[in-house]
């Protein structure tokens, strides 16, 4: 029977991992699963990426593909689960639970989504670091739901159609979301759990209005207009409120208040019109 060279724990053959110490005990072979996936029958059909496990994403724009790119991991009960019927393409790992995590195990994923037609899609990440730039896409409707770790979402350019819905849902650690107008979306639900958000309504302006409405328990919200553009914020919960730039207060109270941008009632046009509740945290709103 094998020993730990590190601290003598006896071992199995097999482990990877020194269940005492955590010492990796023997060379990890590196996996890379190319990726290279058609679009399906359907008109409108749904991409939906989850990655429970920890890792690494990065999206970006592609072209005629609907998905290509890589998964490099270092698990082999990680190996990717690609199901494509006419109406939905999946992508995801299981979760559970090794002696892996014991160490550093690697979990990479490099995929670029394309623009040939709409399509909806869902993004599930659990322990992760994530930069995605989803701009310039055909997107009917968008998911994000991140777990615990930093994600980093962007659009750079402005999405190809009217997109119906939006829906952000973090977890534990930070959300920064880049350039959302130019997502072009009527709707937008953000959810927060325990950690930081920030949300930066920049991009093209709209040209019909566009609610969001701003749920959350624990965590602190950072709101970012761009200058010259009608907003106003409605605000409900046991928040401490920072408001900084062209932004008036109509009326606070108690658990209360009513904000707008200075452009609100200066100009006319569509509005962002904000609904906002948080239990205890932070709220700033800037223009």
């Amino acid at each position: 029977m094998p020993f730990c060279s590190n601290c003598g724990n006896e071992v199995k053959a097999e482990d990877i991992f020194c269940s005492k110490c955590g010492s990796q005990l023997h060379e990890i072979e590196l996996i890379t699963e190319k990726i290279s996936i058609d679009y399906p029958e359907s008109e409108e059909p749904s991409v939906i990426i989850r990655i429970p496990v920890s890792g690494k994403v990065e999206i970006n724009p592609g072209n005629d593909k609907l998905v290509e790119g890589t998964i490099s991991y270092d698990v082999p009960e990680w190996k990717p689960i690609i199901t494509n019927t006419k109406e939905k393409v999946t992508i995801h790992q299981e979760k559970r639970d090794f002696l892996y995590h014991w160490g550093t195990p690697k979990n990479d994923w490099q995929l670029r989504l394309g623009k040939l037609k709409p399509y909806r899609l869902e993004i599930q990440t659990g322990v992760s670091k994530g930069d995605m730039d989803l701009g310039g896409l055909p997107l009917r409707e968008l998911k994000l739901e991140s777990g615990v770790g930093e994600s980093n979402i962007e659009f750079r350019e402005l999405n190809t159609i009217q997109m119906s819905r939006f829906k952000i849902q973090s977890g534990v650690g930070k959300t920064s979301v880049k350039n959302i107008l130019n997502a072009r979306s009527r709707e937008m639900t953000v959810g927060g759990g325990v950690g930081q958000t920030s949300l930066g309504f920049k991009g093209q302006e709209p040209n019909s209005d566009m609610k969001i409405k701003v749920d959350a328990g624990v965590g602190g919200f950072d709101i970012n207009v761009g200058s010259g553009l009608r907003a106003i914020f409605n605000v409900t919960g046991l928040t401490g409120v920072d408001i900084r730039g062209s932004i008036k207060t109509v009326k606070r109270s108690f658990g209360r208040g009513t904000y707008i941008t200075e452009a609100y009632e200066a100009r006319e046009g569509p509005i962002l019109d904000f609904d906002i509740s948080i239990g205890v945290g932070g709220l700033s709103i800037r223009a």
